[in-house]
């Protein structure tokens, strides 16, 4: 009988992706600090921002505009638009074209 080529690597991954993360899959401690163990809501929410924001009534964005849009507002509502614009206006920024 021959084995599938490639499904030893999978398992081989798969494995490793548990043992690398054990540390993370603590869903005892996780539950006892009342944290959220999935990720619907936050799928949810962020399915929400961009329905609301993006997808108003004759409005059309374009891909690399609305990702750019979205990168910017994700800035301001983590409380980080400040050192967004001081990277912005640093020397050491260069603008690609």
């Amino acid at each position: 009988m021959q084995r599938k080529k490639g499904k030893k690597n999978k398992k081989g991954t798969r494995l490793f992706y548990f043992i690398r993360n054990q540390t993370r899959l603590n869903f005892e401690d996780i539950k006892n600090e009342q944290l959220p163990i999935g990720s619907g809501a936050m799928e949810s929410a962020i399915r929400r921002v961009v329905n609301l924001r993006l997808k108003g009534a004759s409005t059309y964005w374009l891909k690399e505009n609305a990702e750019g849009m979205l990168m910017l507002r994700s800035y301001f509502k983590s409380g980080r638009w400040e050192m967004l614009k001081r990277l912005a206006l640093s020397s050491n920024y260069l603008i690609e074209e």
